[in-house]
């Protein structure tokens, strides 16, 4: 099932430094800017997906921070954490994206050690992920703790939705996620504890109840049936989470379909024309590119189903027990056209 992933997403192309020269001065000279201007010209490099450039700014501003703390008086002392805060964020944020999860561990452990400051709690489902056993459920206790203080609070929830951009719905679906995970923590870390599957059932239901329209919510609790052998609440819950996004899967891969078999027409209709000129035959070939690249930049079996890949290799291995064939296959056959290397 897999740990939900926070924006998940696929991995966006960045550009390095040395292939990207407009980008050297921005680094150079940005030795003599305030911290709040290192975070603008971050921010700018997270736009344009350079990471690299970003981290490399952030780690500039932390420096600094790090720096003036000992000029920083008692009063100034809140708004420097805030400050240091933010920054250790944005750059915790930038690893975990780079695939360096250890070193934005370190930074987000030392964001909790800021007793002054109100921790998002995006940074507690981070550590969750990045955590193991109980370590982990407290982990994703406090973020928890932390969504509920906030959607108790009318005037902190609206400020808060106002500044990051966030939506109710996406707080609805981060509380449901984090129920996901301490579902999943109590089959797979926690499985022996003695309230290992009471917790567990406590745990999908809340997620159901919190966001019904959540895949991963009705994937939790199919795995639960699975495993505890209620083959037939395994089954409803399965048919809950396709009934989501199924029509949505089947409508792109006819599509495919049709564009693969626009592709065959095309190439036959390329060799037939190559022989009349090169020019028409070129034209034919640039336009089977075009169909065949539209028809993949349409699979996006995250962005589609709300269920990362590797979810969805469970979730095909539960509908196998099951005896749920027909639409398994159909699962398996966008996974192959998605990822047709993934040995699984």
């Amino acid at each position: 099932m897999g740990k939900p992933a926070k924006h998940s997403k696929k991995k966006k192309p960045f550009t390095s430094l040395l292939q990207n020269p407009v980008s050297a001065p921005s680094i150079v000279s940005s030795s003599n800017l305030s911290v709040e201007e290192l975070i603008k010209k971050a921010t700018e490099c997270e736009n344009r997906f350079e990471a690299m450039d970003a981290l490399k700014i952030y780690n500039r501003a932390l420096k600094k921070l790090e720096n003036d703390r000992k000029s920083t008086s008692q009063d100034d002392s809140r708004s420097f954490d805030r400050m240091y805060a933010k920054v250790l964020q944005a750059s915790a944020f930038n690893l975990l994206e780079l695939g360096r999860p250890e070193k934005a561990k370190e930074r987000l452990l030392k964001l909790l050690s800021l007793t002054s400051v109100d921790v998002d709690y995006e940074v507690h489902m981070y550590l969750g992920q990045l955590t193991e056993g109980i370590e982990s459920l407290a982990h994703y206790r406090k973020g928890l703790e932390t969504l509920h203080n906030l959607s108790t609070n009318d005037s902190s929830l609206a400020e808060t939705l106002t500044i990051s951009g966030r939506t109710l719905e996406s707080l609805q679906q981060a509380e449901s996620n984090a129920y996901c995970a301490i579902a999943e923590l109590y089959m797979t870390d926690l499985c022996d504890l003695p309230e290992a599957r009471v917790e567990c059932q406590k745990a999908f239901e809340a997620a159901t109840r919190t966001n019904p329209n959540n895949p991963q919510a009705w994937l939790a609790s199919a795995n639960f049936f699975t495993v505890t052998a209620d083959a037939q609440a395994a089954r409803e819950a399965v048919q809950r989470c396709l009934d989501l996004w199924w029509t949505k899967l089947q409508k792109v891969l006819d599509e495919d379909h049709r564009s693969s078999g626009s592709k065959t027409v095309l190439d036959g209709s390329q060799q037939l024309q190559v022989t009349v000129g090169d020019v028409i035959g070129q034209e034919n070939s640039a336009q089977t590119d075009a169909t065949e690249e539209s028809g993949l930049e349409k699979l996006d079996l995250e962005e589609l189903t709300g269920i990362p890949n590797s979810g969805l290799i469970s979730l095909s291995r539960m509908m196998i027990e099951l005896e749920m064939y027909e639409q398994c296959s159909t699962i398996l056959e966008a996974l192959l056209e998605e990822e047709e290397d993934n040995l699984e």
